[in-house]
């Protein structure tokens, strides 16, 4: 099953902890009723976990471009 496409980014958010409580409590009476994107929480929230375990090290270089991919899709986004 497939999210609301209206609902991914704020999952995301939830999953993040960072919307507020009125935007929370709409969304989890949302999931109690749509399974599509209580599957999606569930992936979203297990994707924050396992990136929370990994270890953070700092003998890894990027290149500069790497940086500036980043920075332009971040913009596209931003935009869209």
């Amino acid at each position: 099953m497939k999210p609301c496409s209206t609902n991914r980014k704020p999952i995301a958010w939830l999953a993040l902890g960072v919307l507020n409580a009125h935007q929370e409590r709409s969304l989890r009476v949302h999931l109690e009723s749509c399974a599509g994107c209580r599957q999606y929480l569930e992936a979203i929230s297990s994707v924050k976990e396992q990136l929370g375990a990994t270890e953070i090290r700092s003998d890894i270089a990027t290149s500069e471009s790497f940086h500036q991919k980043v920075v332009a899709t971040l913009r596209a986004e931003g935009s869209a």
